[in-house]
């Protein structure tokens, strides 16, 4: 039966399956802090890359963390005057970086102790978040559109189009020649066909019951964080008909982020409550198998198992190390 009531439907859909969860009481998630590090500012997300990471920390700039004890990170140093960004893309020495004040930048960090700037744009208006895939880039910018980019020449972007359509998007997720946008309370999930990068179009809209933060994609599941609608999954096979499989109703707390833990496990954030870990391999009846309360607000989660990165808004960054249950 499930353990909470549940929030009222989205008025798009008829009433999809509303789920709360059992709790698993003799096979538990073992969850143990291991090392935090503390910064200044505001702490965003916990991006991997190389042997470290960046903690992009709003107006305190960038924070570069060593990894060479993967459970114990150490800060290198914060870099406050040239870089303030709000979303990152790393690969190998490419840093795409979608900037407060400058816009997009991009970065040659063959030498990431002294990084340098090899182009920049200004955009329609401050970014939210960027991704990058297959020589494409897709840019978020909250209510003035999302900016497509070719990168076939990294160091060079060339700017194609701006899709507009939208209400204030957050976070994005590509597959191949569709683009998924978390489009806020009015937004919800957006669908968008850009074979055509030059002339996107939008191909379905999904209403979800509270705001479109965050999502994940893992096959032709979409996993959406809906703030105080819990964790809703979508079924994107056909992305022209998307449909609510079924919610994870979380309790009436705000859900920033989702993040597979192995095939099976779903880490739910939980901006003020925690972490929580669920036993999906039952979609009809999802397993909670651990909660562990952090102190401060999570942003989100980074996972690299057996750690997780908690990107704590107000405090740093704290690793964690899980064990699923024998």
């Amino acid at each position: 039966m499930p353990r909470w009531s549940a929030p009222p439907p989205p008025a798009s859909e008829q009433s999809p399956l509303i789920l709360g969860s059992e709790r698993s009481e003799d096979q538990r998630f073992l969850i143990e802090p291991l090392g935090f590090v503390s910064l200044k500012g505001t702490s965003r997300e916990v991006i991997l890359g190389g042997p470290g990471a960046l903690v992009p920390l709003n107006f305190g700039g960038l924070a570069y963390l060593s990894l060479r004890d993967p459970g114990h990170p150490e800060l290198i140093k914060v870099e406050e005057e040239t870089l303030k960004p709000v979303s990152l893309s790393i690969k190998a020495n490419l840093c795409y970086e979608a900037d407060r004040f400058a816009g997009l930048q991009v970065w040659d960090f063959s030498d990431t102790t002294s990084p340098v700037l090899r182009f920049h744009e200004e955009l329609p208006a401050f970014p939210i978040s960027l991704v990058e895939n297959h020589r494409r880039l897709f840019v978020a910018c909250g209510g003035d559109g999302v900016v497509i980019f070719d990168v076939s020449q990294p160091f060079l972007p060339k700017r194609l189009s701006v899709f507009k359509d939208v209400e204030f998007t957050r976070r994005l997720a590509v597959d191949g020649n569709l683009l998924y946008l978390a489009d806020g309370n009015y937004g919800g999930l957006k669908i968008v066909d850009v074979s055509d990068p030059t002339s996107p179009t939008l191909l379905s809209r999904l209403l979800t019951a509270d705001y479109a933060d965050d999502l994940l994609l893992r096959g032709n599941r979409l996993y959406i964080t809906d703030r105080l609608g819990g964790v809703r999954v979508v079924d994107v096979s056909d992305p022209r008909k998307p449909f609510t499989s079924y919610v994870i109703w979380t309790r009436k707390n705000y859900i920033r982020d989702v993040q597979f833990f192995g095939r099976h496990y779903l880490l739910v954030a939980d901006q003020d409550q925690g972490l929580r870990v669920y036993d999906i391999r039952d979609r009809m009846r999802p397993l909670l198998m651990s909660e562990y309360s952090l102190r401060g607000t999570i942003s989100k989660i980074t996972v690299k198992e057996p750690y997780v990165y908690v990107a704590l808004w107000d405090q740093g960054v704290q690793v964690l190390r899980l064990t699923p249950p024998r």
